[in-house]
Order: C-alpha cells, then structure tokens, then sequence
C-alpha cells in the first residue's frame, strides 16, 4: 500500500524541540529521576511487568465503554478490543488530545498512528498478552479557543460560539454550516457533526471513522462510573493538596538545571464542573469554594457531592494522567514534546498517590510532500534537510549552487591585501607617519571590495530568483509560521486528495525512530 519514500532529519538538527526533550531522549544523567522507564522496547516490556502490580477495575471500564460505543457504527475490531480489556493480560498505549474541530493539526494522527503501531509491535513478541490503542478525549477542557478552528490548505476555518463549560458538553450548532464552506471536505465529517448532539460524541465519530480498522477505542474521561474510580485520589487531593508539595520539588529541581517549567501546580489540581460551569476548586479558610460563583462546601459537604456526584469533579492538567492510569492499564503514554516536558514533571506526585506512571513515549514527527515539490527541490539542489535552514542561509545556499561560474572574489582581496601590505612597509621605510595612512587606505580598498562581491551576489540572486521563489514556496508548506507542517495543516489538507492518507503513513513510518520522517510521495 505503502507509496512513500522516507527521509529522516535529526531531531536537534530542525530546531524545533525543546533541550529538555532532547535531553529526555538523550539520556542525559540529570534527566534520568524524572521517569521511570525509557521510551524503548525495553521500557515497554519492563513496564508491562510491572503494570500487574496495580490492577484496575477492568469491569467498570468494560462496562462504561460498550455504553459510550453503543450507538457507534459497528466495528468489530473496535468491540473486540473492549472486550479484551476485561482480562488481566490485556495493557493499553494511550494518547490524548482537545476536541479540535476537524481533529486539528496533523500531529494528532501520527499520535495515534503511533499507539496502534507500539501495540501491533508489542504483540508480535508477547502472542499471550494483548495491547489496545486508546485514544483519550480531553472532553473536560474548558479553553474553546484551542479547538474551534482548524486549517485546510492554509487557510484558518473557525467555528464561533459562546458556550462555556466543558467542550466536551458543547452542542455543535453551526459546525456543518461552517464544514460546507469549505471545498471537497468529506461528506461524512459534516454528518459526524450534525447527527452528534455534543462535541464528545462528533468527536468519538471522527476518530472512529478514521482509525476504526486499526481498532482504536475512544474514551470520553467525563464519566460518572469512571470518576468514581478516582474519588481516591481526588479526596486525597482536597484534603491534603499533595501534588502541590510533590510537583514543586521537581520543578525547582527542574529550573536550577535551568529547564524551562511547563506546568505550575494549584494548591488544588481540580476543577468542579456542572452544566455550563468549569470553574477552580480552592479552599479559602474552612471552606471549599469554587471560583467565579456563589458555590462553596464545607469539608464535610464536599466529601458528600464527591461521593455522591464525582462527575462534578475534573482533573486539571496536573492530575488528568493519574486519572487516565487509574481507569487504564496503560504502560505508555504516547505525546508530544510538550505534552512530555509536563509528565516529566510528575514522577513524585504519581508516586504520592501511588499510581502507576507508565512510560512516556514520543509520538512520531512527520510531514507529507509532494513529488512535484521533491522534483523542485531536486533541481535546486537542496535536500529536505536544509529547508530547516534560515531564509538568508537557505537563499545564499541556493545561489552557490545554482551559480555556472564562481563570483567569488576572495582571490582578487588576497592580492590586494598583499599589495596594501608591501606598500605599507615601503611607507613605514620612507615616513613612519604614512603607515597609519597605508592601513587606512587598505581598509577602504577592502571594503570596497566587500561592496562589489556583495553586489555581484545580489546580481546573482535576481538571476535566481523565480528557483529562489520556488525552494521558499516549498519551504512555506512544509514549515508554515516556521513551524513544523504537522503542527498547523489538518489531515483534511491531504486527505482531500489522497484518501488512502492514513493508510500509507500507518505502512511508511516508524514509532521507534526518533526523528522526524518526511514522507515523499514516490
């Protein structure tokens, strides 16, 4: 199926990631206590021997699934995996994302491409232990404006309204009003919006349409049933403000080795959410109060709504991955480098709560170019590689090698350099007061000089202009905002026009490798 040819580029060597990743990846000795298991094969098998030690309540999540799949089109795949979530042998690689209209950039595909492939590898070595992808909706997330607008060839589309609350919870009025402003955009991605009632369930219907046949189960976390298994660690939480103390001792550790902090501790890490409120939970002298309202609880009467509706009680971004390995057997999640900056920060406050911290595992980098823009670059004789490259270097790069005779003139310099520095010495011999004068006049030469070879070179370059032109354009759509490709355009920019999209990156990529892979259209 497979039409790709796949060039890798360094990571380190793009620009585009973070020391403190880098380093993670590295293996450097001052990053080392912030995990426990390296994002490996062998990370992944010494965290499955070590998951059993936690068990979960495989029944709940058995039975909270096949309700929030039961009006999903069948999949038998899908149903399967469920089901094999009920035995003890069965593990779960999860990733998660914000309910971007559209699924957003492309980056959330190659996360979950990046689940599907680690488990399918994981079962080819353990033919008596299953392994499901999980993708995690972040249903709770409250920040509209990072999931109403997604790109397609360029362009921003944004979906306008002014709901509150949890995302999740929204209704999707206008969404296919928006969708049919937009050309050749899937039939079936309008339908998932308009027969959804909420964004949760459009959502569920997107990733299920796309990654059915590989099997992916979606979890919506907003869950009355599935809260309550973690009223444990959620009591603890206000009752103690543990994660606090906890997490702050690894960024402290983190800012003296002079990391940049991804994620601040609240002194509680909890949002209390009901219909359109999502508001902080803080305890203001003997009193539970929730920010922004008149709502507030005694400690008695807020361990009774925890018990009594733990739905109301949503973990920030702090708590939300002890939450996921409290409902999952997960022995990875699978992210992006700043979704890893923050759960490198969190090793303590899984161990406060006791809580399985799973191995925390890059997600693939990549890109898609075409084969009439590889031919382009062809000609211009700059590799993928050199795109990272800045505009001026990459336009100076571009001239040498496009040049049909050398315009250097350093040879020329070298002489006159040569002949400014005998008549120097003839002057020293003649009068001493003219050798300043001889150096003065030498270093007008020289700049002269510098003027005419910066001139010839723009000559040069308006020679090259339209291969110039070109190399940027290509630049443009593969680091837009110089950024990486993945990181704006939807996969409805490609899907568009190669519908088999998914499919091919699924058979052209590695999740082992760290680098990013270009995939170029053969």
């Amino acid at each position: 199926m497979s039409s790709f040819s796949v060039e890798k580029i360094g990571l380190q060597d793009s620009q585009q990631f973070s020391k403190l990743f880098l380093d993670y990846l590295a293996q450097q000795e001052q990053v080392q206590p912030l995990y426990t298991f390296y994002p490996d094969l062998a990370g992944l098998e010494a965290a499955i021997e070590q998951r059993s030690s936690q068990p979960i309540n495989r029944q709940v999540l058995v039975n909270r699934l096949q309700d929030q799949y039961k009006n999903m089109p069948a999949s038998n795949l899908v149903q399967k995996n469920i089901s094999l979530l009920a035995k003890d042998t069965t593990y779960t690689i999860t990733t998660g994302h914000q309910l971007c209209l559209g699924t957003g950039p492309l980056y959330l595909i190659l996360k979950t491409l990046s689940c599907i492939k680690l488990c399918e590898m994981l079962k080819q070595k353990h033919a008596a232990k299953d392994f499901v992808p999980v993708f995690w909706m972040a249903s709770e997330d409250h920040d509209s404006a990072e999931i109403n607008h997604f790109y397609v060839f360029g362009k921003k589309y944004t979906w306008e309204t002014i709901q509150t609350g949890a995302v999740g919870r929204f209704n999707t009025t206008g969404i296919a009003e928006l969708l049919d402003t937009i050309k050749d955009i899937p039939e079936w991605l309008k339908e998932a919006y308009q027969s959804s009632a909420t964004l949760a369930e459009a959502t569920r219907k997107v990733m299920h349409h796309l990654f059915a046949e590989y099997g992916v189960v979606v979890i919506d976390g907003d869950d009355a049933m599935l809260k309550k298994e973690f009223t444990g660690i959620a009591e603890k939480e206000l009752m103690s403000q543990a994660a606090l103390g906890a997490m702050s001792k690894t960024n402290n550790s983190l800012e003296a080795q002079g990391y940049p902090v991804q994620v601040n501790p609240r002194e509680i890490n909890l949002f209390y959410v009901k219909d359109s409120i999502r508001e902080r939970i803080e305890k203001q002298g003997e009193f539970f109060t929730i920010l922004n309202t008149d709502i507030r609880f005694s400690t008695e009467e807020i361990k009774v709504e925890l018990a009594q509706h733990p739905e109301r009680f949503s973990p920030n971004v702090v708590l939300r991955p002890l939450y996921e390995s409290a409902i999952l057997p997960d022995i990875a999640y699978v992210g992006g480098p700043g979704e890893i900056a923050y759960w490198l920060q969190l090793k303590d406050v899984f161990q406060t709560y006791n809580t399985f911290l799973p191995v925390i595992f890059p997600r693939m980098f990549s890109g898609v170019i075409t084969r009439q823009q590889y031919t382009k670059l062809e000609k211009a004789k700059v590799n993928l590689a050199e795109l990272f490259l800045n505009e001026f270097d990459l336009k100076q790069l571009i001239v040498s090698r496009s040049i049909q005779e050398d315009i250097s003139i350093e040879s020329q310099i070298k002489e006159i350099t040569r002949a400014f520095d005998s008549i120097t010495e003839i002057a020293a011999t003649v009068d001493g007061s003219l050798q300043s004068w001889a150096q003065a006049e030498k270093a007008k030469a020289l700049k002269q000089m510098d003027d005419i070879e910066k001139k010839l070179r723009k000559a040069e370059e308006r020679k090259h202009e339209d291969l110039i032109k070109s190399v940027l354009g290509i630049r443009d759509k593969i680091l837009p905002n110089g950024k990486l490709q993945e990181r704006q355009e939807s996969v409805f920019t490609f899907l568009v026009n190669d519908e088999a999209l998914i499919g091919k990156l699924y058979e052209s990529l590695d999740p082992c490798t760290f680098n990013i892979q270009m995939c170029c259209y053969e």
